[in-house]
């Protein structure tokens, strides 16, 4: 299930709380699929997020880019190095999602290695 927008408040607190995972594995067994490159507040309808990501894969500036949502809700986004916006295979994570993936790949990794 796909969570709830955030006000831009609350993704911009999200962002700057999470810029440590930049340099991070994007999917830890899958190599792949590069390293976090990038974390940008998106819109969270997702044709307008679909229209944001072209803009920024072509250079423009996210918060500018940013300029197309009008309807206060936001998500916030991570963004691979292998990056490209018509790949599926390299299409960015929710920051929420990619949390939730991490601490199952931790928990995993912690029971195995109890079990071992």
């Amino acid at each position: 299930m796909r969570a709830k927008p955030l006000s831009y408040k609350r993704a911009i607190e999200s962002l700057l709380k999470n810029q440590n995972l930049v340099g991070m594995s994007f999917e830890p067994d899958v190599p792949e699929r590069g390293k976090v490159a990038r974390i940008v507040i998106a819109p969270y309808n997702r044709i307008l997020q679909w229209q944001f990501l072209k803009e920024i894969h072509s250079g423009a500036d996210p918060d500018t880019a940013l300029s197309i949502c009008r309807d206060g809700k936001y998500e916030v986004l991570l963004l691979s190095t292998k990056y490209r916006p018509d790949d599926l295979a390299h299409r960015p994570k929710v920051l929420s999602q990619f949390l939730s993936e991490r601490q199952e790949w931790i928990d995993a990794g912690r029971s195995s290695s109890a079990t071992g």
